[in-house]
């Protein structure tokens, strides 16, 4: 789950978005998407379908957010 947290962070900034920018784009509160961002933590990760739509927002493959 750390891995996630890198490489969803990793991508993110690639992009050039805030968390907050992010998280409103997802649809999800900053409070949701920071804890996913947390570096695993807390242990929470979003959802298959959450994780396909950061994929298709961040422009990355579903692997490179979860295996890198």
């Amino acid at each position: 789950m750390e891995r996630f947290a890198t490489n969803l962070k990793r991508a993110r900034e690639k992009e050039g978005l805030t968390q907050k920018e992010f998280a409103a784009e997802l649809g999800v509160s900053i409070n949701t998407y920071v804890t996913w961002e947390a570096n695993g933590k807390n242990k929470r990760i979003p959802n298959v379908k959450v994780i396909s739509k950061i994929a298709n927002i961040l422009n990355v493959t579903i692997d490179e957010l979860v295996e890198g």
